[in-house]
């Protein structure tokens, strides 16, 4: 038996729509709107979505995207894979996290967000439990952007206490702001907006 889920999204739609095929055939649709749909979307989306799993590429025809979900199993792996990666350790899944993960769907993005927030709620608390319970607070964290921990401008002081790798981001830091060396006699004094007088 293979079950797969598509989530549908549309600029008309706000929020998505999930529907789901077991061997191919139609078994749920569901709708975490935060709108309902016009009666006309509704018709539409009727019409549209098939009974076959094969015909999902009609969707296109009325403005609909459609994705495969990723199964639970793969986005065990990639929080493994990130968990490695920032820990340098193997995660061990427990038995209660595998049926945990199908609350949440998260990606790449979203676990650096975890793995490298100052919040309260996740700092030296990496797991799948944890991820679940502050779903919320993450979404919020990645939807506010991840901060940078470097300063908006130049400090020679602190960029002086930086070890040598570290000093190369900060710099990259203020160049993806905008900013460029000022020089006095081939010495950088300061960095200011590009155009500015140097």
């Amino acid at each position: 038996m293979t079950t797969n889920t598509y989530i549908l999204t549309g600029k008309r739609l706000d929020g998505h729509i999930e529907v789901t095929y077991i061997n191919g055939l139609l078994n749920a649709v569901t709708m975490p709107l935060k709108s309902p749909l016009t009666d006309v979307q509704f018709e539409a989306l009727k019409s549209k979505v098939s009974m076959h799993e094969r015909d999902l590429a009609n969707l296109k025809l009325i403005g609909i995207t459609c994705e495969c979900a990723p199964k639970p199993n793969e986005q065990i792996a990639l929080f493994c894979r990130k968990y490695l990666q920032y820990k340098g350790i193997k995660y061990v899944v427990g038995k209660a996290e595998a049926g945990k993960v199908k609350l949440v769907k998260f990606d790449e993005l979203m676990l650096d967000v975890y793995f490298t927030s100052q919040s309260f709620s996740f700092k030296d608390k990496h797991c799948i439990h944890n991820l679940v319970k502050f779903y919320n607070e993450l979404r919020a964290e990645v939807a506010a952007g991840i901060k940078s921990k470097y300063p908006a401008h130049f400090d020679r002081d602190y960029f002086n206490k930086l070890p040598a790798g570290e000093q190369k981001m900060y710099l990259s830091h203020l160049t993806s702001l905008g900013l460029v060396p000022k020089q006095v006699r081939g010495v950088t004094v300061d960095w200011v907006k590009k155009g500015a007088n140097l």
